[in-house]
């Protein structure tokens, strides 16, 4: 469960990740916080994998990356632990250093906690220490995002199995509760607009495959939210709320020959003046990313 991506390569062009596998315990699909997060990417004889570890931030149905090669040798040593691949290559991707952000607000709840002195502080600070993460008493400069450490390569990882395709159908519901403040999602051109989310979307998951190897995916996300302008410092509204519609539907197919993924999303805060965002992503056979802002009259 989560948005589409796509990749490029000179094999096959623009492609999406028609497989997403996660890592998680079953009963919490979003994770529990924590979960693996693998994307994959079909380029002609090769398949490219994107793997992150991620947070369920608490409130939302939203994740944040907190590490690339924490992710990287779990799938490495999950796939040996099978006995289906021949040792591992690296291959070199980016210079070793850091690659994207952990946003302020976010890690410092995870900061914050792990300072406790109690079996669950202890675990995470040994966590965020494994991932490269500042931990006390390491000084979190004040509102600065943080950056996720990494060695900067991938790893080759030659299968040797034979695959014998099975009809399968599997079906997952997920509700989540929002209860966050958080920046105004959109018609917020200079970020200083905060909206406390309150509501429940709904997530329904369909998977199917069959005994010639052909693969379908559908996805559907609706919910309803209260949308009320907030005052993050003095944590207090500063207006009316007002209703928001949530509505997405994805699609995936995969096939010998065909590939292809689809997104078509919108988000309507409806009060006063109507405001709105919504958006169409399609790669694999055919290629499309569209995105509309509507902000009132």
């Amino acid at each position: 469960m989560g948005y589409e991506q796509t990749s490029w390569a000179e094999t096959e062009g623009w492609v999406g990740s028609e497989i997403q596998l996660v890592c998680i315990d079953p009963a919490a699909p979003f994770g529990n916080p924590f979960r693996f997060h693998l994307r994959l990417f079909r380029q002609g004889s090769l398949t490219v994998g994107a793997g992150h570890f991620e947070l369920l931030i608490p409130g939302t149905a939203e994740h944040e990356v907190l590490g690339w090669d924490f992710a990287r040798d779990f799938v490495t040593f999950d796939a040996l632990r099978a006995g289906v691949l021949a040792p591992p290559a690296p291959v070199g991707l980016i210079p070793a250093g850091s690659f994207r952000e952990i946003r302020y607000p976010v890690y410092k709840s995870l900061y914050d906690a792990a300072q406790a002195s109690t079996p669950e502080g202890v675990g995470l600070r040994m966590l965020l220490e494994a991932l490269g993460l500042p931990v006390f008493p390491e000084v979190l400069p004040p509102g600065e995002p943080v950056p996720i450490p990494t060695l900067g390569y991938g790893l080759a990882l030659v299968p040797d199995f034979v695959f014998v395709p099975a009809a399968e159908k599997i079906r997952t519901k997920y509700a989540a509760d929002y209860d966050v403040v958080a920046p105004k999602p959109f018609c917020n051109p200079t970020g200083s607009e905060y909206v406390k989310l309150e509501g429940r979307v709904h997530f329904d998951l369909g998977v199917r495959g069959d005994e010639s190897g052909n693969f379908l995916r559908t996805y559907d996300i609706k919910g309803r939210l209260q949308v009320t302008p907030w005052n993050p410092i003095a944590n207090v509204p500063v207006g009316k709320p007002s209703p928001a519609k949530i509505r997405e539907q994805h699609a995936a197919v995969l096939t010998d020959r065909y590939g292809q993924i689809y997104e078509s999303a919108s988000q309507e805060l409806l009060g006063k003046d109507e405001q709105s965002l919504s958006w169409v992503l399609a790669a694999g056979e055919f290629d499309r990313y569209f995105q509309k802002e509507q902000c009132g009259r």
